[in-house]
């Protein structure tokens, strides 16, 4: 497809509204349907997915990271080797509404607006501050206070 929508090539069809958080990782679009992660081809060829419940879904080195919307829990599978029964890691059990990854570090917050870290084998929790939404950006962990400010702090 051209940048002006011209020449567009249909390789997909369903409801935009179940389609979360579009990722391409390794020449393939990863993106949670309803309940499913469904990998696909570039070109809408070769689909395959599998049963999960993704919310907020995000591809880092070869694992899949999604908020699980039943429990709002972390969880990650490796997507080099999903087989149709896939081995599911829960990180983080229960009450998380967002999540970012950064060098190997995922910072979440929760829905009593505290914002956390924790490192990928679901490891070493620490409480960072209050807020919500956090976004790591260069050396910064940037986020929304309890008041509607924006603030960044530096991370190590």
């Amino acid at each position: 497809m051209n940048i002006d929508g011209t020449e567009k090539q249909l390789i997909s069809e369903g409801e935009p509204w179940l389609t979360i958080s579009l990722q391409v990782f390794d020449n393939h679009l990863f993106f949670g349907w309803d309940e499913a992660i469904v990998k696909m081809g570039l070109d809408g060829s070769f689909k395959q997915s599998w049963s999960a419940y993704p919310y907020s879904l995000l591809i880092y080195n070869q694992d899949a990271y999604y908020i699980n919307y039943q429990f709002l829990s972390i969880e990650s599978l490796d997507i080099a080797d999903i087989k149709e029964s896939h081995d599911v890691k829960t990180l983080v059990e229960n009450g998380v509404v967002s999540f970012t990854i950064s060098q190997n570090i995922l910072y979440y917050g929760t829905v009593d607006e505290k914002i956390y870290k924790i490192n990928l084998e679901g490891k070493r929790q620490e409480f960072i501050t209050d807020g919500y939404a956090p976004i790591v950006i260069g050396a910064y962990l940037f986020c929304l206070t309890v008041d509607g400010e924006m603030v960044h702090i530096p991370i190590e």
